[in-house]
């Protein structure tokens, strides 16, 4: 399992693409001499651009897209270097020009469209490539919930100075060719997908589909007013649960329906979770990363509005700092692995859209 693991993350690590990488390249021929030098005269590099976004309608029987908003966003080292807004024509097609290139970067296209916003990644823009197009597709929308579930949950715990790490990743399915504008509760807040966690949870952080524009953390809960898209969705957050008493409950309820849920737990010889809805798989140990091992629990084909309680025992004591610096026995192993993981759920996100591809291909 650990070599499938390093050759995942070694196919993902290739096909990753770098701005800095590109302006090493740019930069590693300047001041050389690489062989004969050809009297025929060069044509400038362009240092303006252009980008053509295009709109593709989505949902069949659908209107042809012919407004809406459009921004790019130049990032570039990891960051935002530039913005620029239009709005799509009656062909649905937004053209920027003019577009500086003197420092490298790649453009994301965001489509508001219908009520909702649709993104895509260009690729890497410079004086040697001054001009793309880039395609985004948009949907309608419907305020009527689809059969979606969740095929794919993880759950990571780890114990640090602070109390019990929780981290969620959760792969969703819309089968459908509509975005769903999400359920209205009783004080008529829109929400698509509700991933709730403890109360007194703290050091809250999303990823994936969730976005600090896009998401209300409740008392309870982390919950999108965003649109769940057709096909998959990634969404992933992580709370630290202070520990207060020597059994720590952490309730776990399911969003819809789930196919597959995994859940990891440091091996350690004190610490141990319990639960009735959860079976540890095979002898409950697999190497991730080096020398840590965690032990793995699993349930699948699980209803939507399912609590499982996951009973962690074996904390005599709250830890101070100073014990947890010492190595305290009762101090587990954190989990070294968070990044594999997030490696196999995108992994099993390409997967799930190849899949939804090929059959959309041969319904075609």
């Amino acid at each position: 399992m650990t070599r499938t693991i390093l050759m995942i993350a070694l196919m993902l690590a290739v096909h990753l693409p770098a701005v800095a990488q590109d302006e090493r390249d740019e930069s590693s021929h300047e001041g050389h001499n690489h062989g004969p030098v050809s009297s025929a005269p060069v044509a400038a590099a362009s240092q303006t651009g252009t980008i053509t976004v295009h709109t593709i309608q989505g949902t069949e029987g659908g209107p042809a897209v012919t407004s809406g908003n459009v921004f790019v966003q130049f990032l570039g080292h990891g960051r935002q270097v530039n913005r620029l807004d239009a709005k799509l024509d009656a062909n649905g097609v937004a053209v920027f020009e003019n577009v500086p290139l003197a420092v490298p970067f790649r453009p994301q296209v965001t489509v508001e469209y219908a009520g909702a916003s649709y993104q895509a990644m260009g690729d890497v823009m410079k004086p040697g490539n001054p001009s793309q197009e880039i395609t985004v597709k948009v949907f309608e929308t419907t305020d009527q919930e689809p059969d979606w579930q969740v095929k794919m949950w993880h759950v990571v715990f780890n114990i640090t100075p602070d109390g019990i790490q929780v981290i969620h990743m959760m792969v969703a399915q819309n089968p459908t060719d509509r975005a769903w504008l999400g359920a209205v509760d009783s004080e008529g807040n829109r929400y698509s997908v509700v991933l709730r966690h403890p109360k007194g949870a703290h050091s809250i952080k999303m990823g994936g589909a969730l976005h600090t524009h896009n998401t209300r953390l409740l008392d309870d809960a982390v919950a999108s007013t965003a649109t769940l898209m057709p096909g998959t969705s990634m969404y992933r957050i992580e709370y630290v649960l202070p520990v207060t008493e020597s059994d720590v409950t952490i309730p776990l309820t399911t969003p819809a329906k789930v196919t597959q849920l995994r859940v990891f737990f440091p091996d350690d010889p004190v610490l141990k979770l319990h639960s009735e809805s959860l079976k540890s798989l095979g002898q409950g140990r697999y190497e991730l990363s080096g020398e840590r091992t965690v032990e793995v629990f699993a349930a699948s084909d699980l209803p939507g509005g399912k609590q499982i309680n996951m009973v962690i025992s074996g904390i005599s004591r709250p830890l101070s700092s100073d014990e947890i610096a010492a190595g305290s026995p009762y101090l587990a192993r954190g989990i070294a692995a968070i990044g594999t993981l997030a490696l196999l759920v995108a992994c099993a996100v390409a997967m799930l859209r190849k899949r939804g591809s090929d059959a959309n291909s041969d319904h075609a």
